[in-house]
């Protein structure tokens, strides 16, 4: 009874201090002095609580004494509110200590900064931790986990600053608005965007000397009534205000991203670099951390980048051998296309080169990558670029691209891509041998239809006039002769480019025959079935095969996963079935998420962390140096 008047007296004042707190027209040191009575108070119920429900756990009478009864008297609602209340301030954690391993409960206080805990973040945890096996999987939630109570300490911190609580909380309606601004912008070119006309663009003037470069024009909206507005206005007004617009969500979308992730990114690799200097004193047998024992990079990964660098440098050769020096020195395209690709590379692979590096250089490069390369952080960056470039260039095409964030927003999509992008290494080989293929075709038909594989422009040109009747008179010709291959490369690209893409060789990259030729008819007419039903049927149906199985395989493995997750105790292993079958009291779903909540070992991370280790209890002491060392011993273990 003591217990039961205590827990509403204690209900009751925190409730009231805690208005007082939420007050913002109340002094400020009033506050003050509400928050740190507040913080009392709990302290002093957590005690208690902790004393009772440790008796508790031996002494069934008093386990049912202290738990509120289901009768709906009004003293039994009070109490059942005031237990509720503090039960939601106070968590239960089941662990394994001493030696032999036993079972073991404690309690402990829930800190202010749970309440940044996101479900966002706690899907994006659940989403990625691995669950291949009961050690596995406990060993990278405790890691993540780690990262998370960073996440949660630092989003509380900056949630203190009301115009950071604001952009978090409009975050999502101005990431959706923007892709909504984009769709609404892109409709607008498309009714308003004219072209330069039949004549083209970027040709030369009527002498053959002035170049012109015919821009591309905006319709003009007109806005009714007329009368009101006979000018009308023009839609170049209209896009770039929609377009500055957009430009301004996507910055407001960055700046959040940044300012919450950013320092986060760089905890991470601080714990990262302090892991890897503990796998090199383990191999070295040292017993003191020295930094300067953990190489400068992973040389190993530079092989592939010379590699492809060669092999680059060895294309421009066939290049020179084909059209000469005067044309290669000449050729923007060639070496333009190889710095951008080998800059990027060397971007992406310079990471890699420094991921178990501890230098400062080292945690710099890796810290700004993982910042830039984060998925929503890259894809807001990349859009927001391509928006500025179509505003300021202007190039109107820059504008349409927005239109893949769709990629981004939809979690659907993105697990359709995965089909594609996980097998992306089958998919490149099947590509190479497919040009090898065409190759050896082009190197078969130069040889026996030398003749007949031509390229030639469909460009026709009309030369003659219109009589005095108003007849025609004239001839329709090509413009540019046709061609036959000049050498083994011209056939080569010329197959590559046409039986590529259509899967037919002797139609799309050769002259017609007819039966009236002979057996070279005959003889096409196989070579044109061989090449379609190697290129045409089996490597693009080995392409489409390995992209479904691929998507079949995620499937499977994302009900798989749901199913574990939903009939497993996440932290103990027990399954539903076996639990279940204990008796009707046994719920597993109270297993889960009241006896071993995983997000209270999250918090209890989070209490560790807070509290000062000189009045640790024994239990905290052994979990803190657990956890220090990464050892998961102190999870249940197939109990409860």
């Amino acid at each position: 009874d003591l217990f039961k008047m205590f827990v509403i007296e204690l209900e009751r004042l925190c409730t009231t201090l805690e208005k007082t707190m939420a007050n913002k027209l109340e002094d400020e040191e009033i506050r003050k002095d509400a928050t740190k009575e507040n913080a009392n108070m709990l302290s002093c119920g957590y005690e208690l609580f902790c004393v009772y429900q440790q008796l508790a756990t031996s002494d069934e009478t008093l386990e049912k004494g202290i738990i509120p009864p289901t009768d709906k008297e009004p003293d039994t609602l009070i109490y059942a509110s005031a237990y509720k209340y503090l039960t939601s301030k106070i968590k239960r954690l089941e662990f394994m200590w001493c030696d032999p391993l036993q079972m073991d409960i404690t309690y402990f206080p829930l800190c202010p900064q749970s309440k940044a805990l996101t479900a966002p973040s706690k899907d994006r945890l659940m989403d990625s931790v691995d669950i291949s096996t009961a050690d596995a999987k406990k060993k990278d939630f405790l890691v993540k986990g780690q990262a998370l109570v960073d996440e949660m300490f630092y989003l509380y911190k900056l949630q203190q600053f009301p115009p950071f609580f604001y952009l978090q909380a409009a975050y999502p309606t101005i990431r959706y608005g923007a892709f909504g601004m984009v769709i609404m912008l892109n409709l607008l070119l498309a009714v308003t965007v004219k072209g330069p006309g039949n004549e083209g663009r970027g040709l030369v003037g009527d002498d053959d000397e002035s170049p012109r470069d015919l821009e591309y024009e905006y319709d003009e909206i007109k806005i009714r009534p007329m009368s009101r507005n006979a000018s009308g206005v023009g839609a170049l007004q209209v896009i770039t205000v929609m377009s500055y617009i957009i430009i301004v969500q996507y910055g407001l979308c960055l700046l959040y991203l940044l300012v919450s992730r950013v320092p986060l990114i760089l905890s991470e690799r601080r714990r990262k670099q302090e892991d890897v200097i503990l796998e090199v004193m383990k191999e070295k047998g040292l017993t003191k951390p020295d930094p300067r024992q953990v190489p400068l990079g992973d040389w190993s990964v530079l092989g592939t980048y010379f590699s492809a660098v060669i092999f680059y440098l060895l294309f421009g050769v066939v290049l020179y051998i084909e059209y000469g020096w005067d044309k290669m020195k000449d050729s923007v395209e060639y070496r333009r296309f190889g710095w951008v690709m080998f800059l990027i590379y060397a971007f992406v692979l310079l990471n890699t080169f420094f991921q178990k590096a501890v230098h400062p250089v080292a945690f710099a490069y890796c810290s700004m990558f993982n910042v830039l390369m984060e998925q929503k952080t890259l894809a807001v960056i990349v859009f927001l670029t391509f928006m500025c470039l179509g505003l300021y260039m202007p190039r109107f095409y820059f504008l349409t691209l927005p239109l893949l964030d769709l990629v981004t927003l939809s979690e659907r999509l993105q697990n359709v891509i995965k089909a594609v992008v996980i097998p992306i290494a089958d998919l490149v080989t099947v590509f190479v041998f497919m040009i090898f293929v065409i190759f050896i075709f082009s190197a078969f038909g130069m040889y026996f239809f030398g003749q007949q594989m031509m390229t030639w422009s469909d460009d026709m040109a009309f030369a003659g006039g219109v009589g005095q009747d108003g007849m025609i008179n004239g001839t329709i010709s090509f413009k540019s002769d046709v061609f036959t291959c000049t050498n083994l490369f011209n056939c080569f690209t010329n197959t590559l480019d046409q039986g590529m893409r259509s899967g037919d060789i002797s139609d799309s990259s050769m002259d017609a025959v007819t039966y009236e030729n002979g057996l070279v008819y005959a003889d096409r007419v196989l070579f044109g079935l061989v090449f379609f039903l190697f290129l045409g049927v089996i490597l693009f149906d080995i392409v489409t095969g390995i992209i479904i199985d691929t998507f079949g395989s995620l499937r499977e493995e994302t009900a798989t996963r749901i199913e574990y997750l939903r009939d497993t105790a996440f932290t103990s292993d027990i399954e539903r079935s076996d639990y279940e079958e204990n008796g009707p009291e046994f719920k597993f779903e109270k297993l889960e998420k009241e006896d071993q909540d995983k997000w209270n070992y999250i918090f209890y991370l989070a209490h560790l962390r807070l509290k000062d280790p000189m009045y640790y209890t024994g239990a905290e002491t052994v979990i803190f140096n657990k956890v220090k060392q990464k050892d998961t011993s102190w999870f249940p273990a197939n109990k409860s």
